[in-house]
């Protein structure tokens, strides 16, 4: 259990579950889609109120959204083009007779 006198270990212990989380095709996918159809979405991550005093109330346009979301749209597409790759050496190396 992290204690309330500890702050940053909370910080750090959050941001690593999102780490491993973002892991899975699902939490891209989520991430994505909320920052492209929400444009009032303005981070994907943790915030801290020392960014929040800073930050322009406005919503953000398209382009802005995929600037968030650029990580997460190359993630996916990444998984698809390695998963259909070893899908297809798997196919090639199959002995297919008529």
């Amino acid at each position: 259990p992290v204690s309330a006198a500890n702050p940053e270990s909370a910080i750090t212990n959050v941001e690593t579950e999102l780490v491993l989380s973002r892991l899975s095709p699902i939490t891209l996918f989520e991430e994505a889609s909320s920052a492209l159809l929400n444009p009032e979405v303005r981070t994907l991550g943790l915030v801290t109120l020392a960014q929040l005093d800073g930050a322009i109330v406005s919503e953000l346009t398209v382009a802005q959204s995929l600037l968030l979301v650029w990580a997460q749209v190359v993630g996916l597409v990444a998984a698809t083009v390695v998963i259909f790759a070893a899908a297809y050496v798997a196919f090639l190396r199959q002995e297919v007779r008529a």
